[in-house]
């Protein structure tokens, strides 16, 4: 018997996941519609708007994990956070005057 491959749309998957992202999360929209890699319709706005928000996408995806496989996605979003807090703290210049210890002044 051969297995059918069940009735699904991906439009419908990525609605769904804007009506999540826009009902239960705190994401601005325009964060929601970069990660559906949306074209902003308002040329101004598009011709300010450089970056590409990595970071929010990236926690916005990683809740998004999380609701929908609870229990695996939860160590990788706590490793990520922990990575980024790393990286924060090896730029931040009060930790990086720490690490070099006390300086020598005369005066």
């Amino acid at each position: 018997m051969k297995h059918a491959a069940p009735d699904f749309v991906p439009h419908g998957f990525r609605s769904t996941f804007a009506d999540w992202a826009y009902e239960e999360t705190p994401t601005p929209r325009f964060i929601v519609e970069m990660a559906l890699a949306h074209a902003v319709d308002d040329k101004t706005e598009a011709a300010y708007r450089r970056g590409d928000l990595l970071k929010k996408r990236r926690r916005l995806m990683t809740r998004w994990a999380n609701y929908l496989f609870p229990m695996k996605a939860v160590d990788h979003a706590e490793r990520q956070e922990r990575t980024d807090a790393r990286r924060n703290r090896s730029h931040d210049p009060a930790m990086v005057r720490a690490k070099a210890g006390p300086t020598n002044r005369a005066g």
